[in-house]
């Protein structure tokens, strides 16, 4: 039974033709023609669809998702999976610094001990009142290095403080929420920007108060450079000429320098002991010059690490000072010019600290949309194919009609080319025959005429 089923459905398989023939039109050649048309339509049918439903099948199609309001933990987990194609829109598109970055720096040792005090600097001021009433008029006092160090320490850290205050009020401006690893690397770049920009602008100022210095030549007392007044104190109630000279230094070369001529003159600084000696004490890495800020940016820290010297000051008992600690990590050795310090700002470390939880609280993103390729289901493929076999069978019939067309009239025209050439073939032979037996009998009748002449 089912061999007769097989048999029946194999049979009228086979007499199926998609391509008929017109009902005047019934030669055998054109119905085979139609079903071998009909056959290979067919095959390229199920081959064109196989190969369609497989390719739905293996690619992956595209679909936006979209997440709303991710709290941090849910936007890090889409980042890590969807990093090229996430996207999510800020609801506060300027950020201002201070909501993510915080900004604290540390400075030199000396800002905060008790050389930067009051206290300390009542005792300088004294040391300095003594050195005023000194009979030398040519010995530049030195302690007013200390005293303009302590305000350089102020100032710098005032110029810090406000420098802060409009970095703080600054914006970070993005439409969109940003990547962490790009917020790290931006960020680092905003807060380099910040600490370079701030130490150049306190460096030109100091540039510029060095500049007018340097053209100031007029007598400065005491604390004078280019020169000094000397009145004879001796001849009281008298009108006395004051004797002005040129104020000279000494370098370590044992050059004379003149700072009328050059602002840069500096000698090493020697302090005379307060209470009448005229012992005069080398003050460890303190120079005099041309001008007190001179002096000082020419001078290091190094008399601040040093004990035995700070004892020489006779510093009342009652008054509890530490030397700068030689152990504490420094960037800066107690050899370094004070002129690199003070550029700096007197700062070690800025401490700068960056949140991308606190910044991303901040961009607030109402959603957070991606992009995920997912296979398609089969109903999908089945739509897919649905859609396209419609247009597929016209092209396939066309295609395959245009190609039968031209099969068959090649073959006719390669027919239609072999019976020509037999037919000349046989004109041919048969003309070659003809000339043969007339050539016979041309030789026959000669044959003839010569037995009868004879």
């Amino acid at each position: 039974m089912t061999d007769s089923c097989f048999t029946c459905v194999k049979k009228n398989f086979l007499k199926i033709n998609l391509f008929p023939a017109p009902i005047y039109d019934s030669e055998s050649h054109v119905l085979r023609r139609g079903r071998l048309q009909t056959y290979l339509y067919v095959i390229l049918l199920i081959v064109a669809c196989t190969a369609i439903a497989t390719y739905y099948s293996v690619t992956e199609r595209t679909i936006t998702k979209s997440e709303p309001k991710p709290n941090l933990k849910t936007y890090l987990n889409l980042h890590d999976q969807y990093k090229s194609t996430l996207t999510c829109p800020c609801t506060q598109i300027a950020i201002p610094y201070i909501q993510f970055i915080t900004v604290k720096p540390s400075y030199h040792q000396y800002c905060l001990s008790y050389f930067n005090t009051r206290s300390w600097l009542d005792i300088v001021a004294a040391i300095d009142l003594a050195l005023e009433l000194s009979s030398n008029p040519t010995l530049v006092s030195p302690t007013t290095i200390f005293i303009a160090l302590a305000d350089f320490c102020s100032l710098s850290m005032q110029t810090v403080n406000d420098s802060l205050k409009v970095f703080y009020e600054s914006n970070l401006v993005s439409g969109y929420a940003i990547e962490p690893n790009i917020f790290e690397t931006q960020v680092q770049s905003i807060v380099d920007l910040f600490t370079s920009s701030t130490a150049n602008s306190f460096k030109k100022s100091i540039d510029l108060i060095r500049r007018f210095l340097t053209n100031d030549q007029i007598l400065r007392g005491a604390h004078g450079t280019n020169f000094y007044g000397h009145v004879n104190v001796t001849a009281l109630f008298q009108l006395m000429p004051v004797k002005f000279g040129f104020r000279t230094l000494t370098d370590s070369d044992n050059n004379t320098c003149y700072c009328y001529m050059n602002s840069s003159c500096i000698e090493p600084a020697f302090i005379e002991q307060v209470g009448g000696s005229s012992q005069l004490y080398r003050i460890p890495g303190v120079y005099t010059g041309c001008s007190t800020i001179e002096a000082m940016f020419a001078s290091t820290l190094q008399v601040f690490y040093d004990k035995m010297f700070v004892a020489t000051l006779n510093i009342p008992s009652d008054i509890s000072m530490h030397i700068l600690n030689l152990s504490e990590k420094s960037r800066y050795t107690p050899t370094t010019p004070l002129n690199l310090i003070v550029q700096q700002l007197f700062i070690e470390d800025w401490n700068a600290n960056k949140s991308f939880e606190q910044y991303y609280t901040g961009c607030q993103p109402s959603s957070c949309s991606y992009i995920v390729q997912i296979h398609r289901e089969p109903i999908e493929v089945v739509t897919a194919l649905l859609g396209i076999i419609g247009g597929l069978t016209t092209v396939l019939k066309f295609v395959i009609s245009g190609v039968m067309e031209g099969r068959d009239a090649l073959i006719e025209k390669c027919q239609k080319k072999k019976e020509t050439s037999a037919a000349t073939t046989f004109d041919n032979n048969s003309a070659d025959k003809n000339g043969r037996k007339y050539n016979i009998d041309n030789r026959l009748n000669l044959t003839n005429l010569n037995s009868e002449l004879h």
